[in-house]
């Protein structure tokens, strides 16, 4: 991305205009109220930004930023440093909820440091380091969300700020085709497809979970879930539509876990992840054959042909990998040689766990898998044992977390699936996560 070097008059201004911000949001902040209804502002902003679409002028605030020398991360600084001045009574906490989050999950906690560390043996070290700051504030960003609101009203959040993000990339698949299509399908405010598809995988399972948990809703509910729907399709995204089937499956037998005991359900859905596992891994190697009966183009599969030389040079690097983001954006290292027989070049490894033992190998691997395990387990207890379906959101999550990311990469980069992992898993760790 191109970086924009800051003149002096542009910087005054900028300034000058964060001065009067700031004095105007301390004014706000004296009052609970207003202070409560901006706090409820910035989280939606922060919410529609962290989803990376293309939407002014939610885009100016996503964390990216920091990693690039810009207006936008002087305009963005100014955004935190006011939201923290506005919310002077909960930005207190803000540390606290991360560093508590990182204590209980001591795996989570080896992993973040390893992050942060990875720069001292990247062979980029600056754009490492700017990488992995970005990550930490993400992080401490989610945490707070996660920690400040309930269940229900982190689904009111999420459900309806994706939703906007979704149908207003419909408006630019429409009537900007240049912008919101590629080759493949729609890709709306977002910059692939693919990523679209899983986008909306995840927000149609939160508005089926609340179909079912509150009926007297469903005058919103089901047209949003069509509308969701058509866009999917729309997306060519066959992985995201097999996805959202097993989401939608998940939210239906939970209702038959919650009905036995805590092991035997437990089991039952051990298996059902399982199932789920072999069904994505089957579709990432058979995505030719897929795209073939639905007459669709496959010039961008094959992507398990180079999963075996990312793994062999992973075991070139095995402990602690190649640095945070250090092994694609490395113009002269090994990712330059890595491509398909059709002639595709990846810029990521098209599997998120793969991606993060060639950033961290196989001891960031294990930290981040273990956490994982924590979380999971944290969740389908929490599920099972709750009355409010809403608390079925994290057990969704973490099963959309797990195959979305067999055939893309969705974890470890300043996204919106790490945001919403530390915001539940920050929510799980709380002493009352209801």
């Amino acid at each position: 991305m191109k970086q924009i070097i800051l003149n002096p008059g542009v910087l005054l201004a900028i300034v000058t205009s964060g001065i009067v911000y700031f004095l105007l949001t301390f004014k706000l902040g004296e009052n609970r109220r207003i202070s409560s209804l901006l706090h409820v502002a910035f989280t939606t902003i922060t919410i529609i930004a962290i989803s990376g679409a293309e939407i002014f002028p939610f885009n100016r605030f996503h964390p990216k930023w920091i990693i690039f020398n810009s207006v936008n991360l002087v305009l963005l600084l100014i955004f935190y440093l006011a939201a923290a001045i506005v919310l002077n009574s909960k930005s207190r906490y803000i540390l606290r909820d991360f560093s508590s989050l990182l204590i209980k999950d001591v795996c989570l906690g080896f992993f973040i440091i390893l992050i942060l560390f990875s720069g001292s043996w990247s062979t980029i070290p600056e754009t490492t380091f700017r990488s992995s700051i970005a990550l930490v504030i993400t992080s401490i960003l989610a945490a707070h969300i996660g920690r400040s609101y309930s269940w229900k009203s982190l689904s009111v959040f999420i459900r309806f700020s994706n939703a906007f993000v979704i149908f207003v990339g419909a408006l630019y698949s429409i009537f900007i085709p240049a912008i919101g299509t590629d080759e493949k399908g729609w890709k709306g405010a977002l910059v692939h497809p693919n990523i679209l598809g899983a986008f909306i995988c995840f927000t149609i399972g939160l508005w089926f979970l609340d179909i079912i948990e509150n009926p007297q809703d469903r005058k919103v509910s089901v047209p949003t879930i069509i509308g969701l729907f058509l866009v999917l399709l729309l997306t060519n995204s066959t992985g995201s539509l097999l996805n959202t089937i097993i989401l939608i499956t998940l939210t239906l037998v939970i209702f038959f876990f919650k009905k036995l005991p805590f092991r035997q359900a437990f089991t039952g859905f051990i298996l059902f992840m399982a199932v789920s596992l072999v069904i994505s891994l089957w579709t990432a190697e058979n995505l030719d054959a897929i795209f073939g009966s639905f007459g669709k183009d496959t010039s961008l599969t094959g992507r398990t042909e180079f999963w075996g030389e990312l793994v062999g040079l992973v075991l070139d690097k095995p402990f602690v990998g190649f640095g945070h983001r250090g092994f694609w954006l490395d113009k002269n290292g090994p990712a330059i040689f890595i491509k398909t027989a059709v002639g595709f070049i990846p810029d990521n490894a098209h599997n998120g766990f793969l991606e993060i033992a060639l950033d961290l190998g196989l001891l960031g691997l294990a930290s981040f898998v273990l956490s994982l395990i924590r979380s999971i387990c944290l969740a389908f207890s929490f599920a099972v044992k709750s009355i409010s379906l809403d608390a079925a959101i994290p057990v969704l999550f973490m099963v959309f977390l797990i195959i979305s990311n067999i055939s893309e990469t969705n974890i470890l980069s300043v996204n919106y699936v790490w945001f919403y992992y530390i915001l539940i898993a920050a929510k799980l760790n709380a002493r009352n996560f209801a």
